[in-house]
């Protein structure tokens, strides 16, 4: 019976120690990055356009997905800029729509 005792506290207190590296290892789960550079604005509807692709498909921004926009602003001088900057901010697979 004691030893029935001593068995089940050293199990207690290893379930107590090692709860802590379980909930770690889950909390460590990557959300898929990607990238968006656009000639226009964020009211492009190249914006909602993609974003209804990517939830066909089980993808929602915010949920399972996170998406970097750039956009140029019709300004297409700035998107060598943009683009650099979304390339080295992150290391994530860029898309490029105009």
């Amino acid at each position: 019976m004691r030893l029935q005792t001593i068995r089940l506290i050293v199990m207690f207190a290893l379930l107590i120690l090692t709860a802590p590296l379980v909930a770690h290892a889950q909390s460590l789960a990557k959300v898929p990055q990607t990238g968006g550079l656009l000639f226009s604005g964020p009211d492009s509807t190249a914006v909602e356009t993609l974003r209804h692709g990517l939830r066909v498909h089980g993808w929602v921004e915010g949920q399972n997905l996170t998406i970097a926009w750039r956009f140029a602003a019709r300004h297409a001088e700035r998107l060598p800029a943009l683009a650099a900057d979304l390339v080295w901010s992150s290391s994530f697979h860029t898309t490029r729509l105009l």
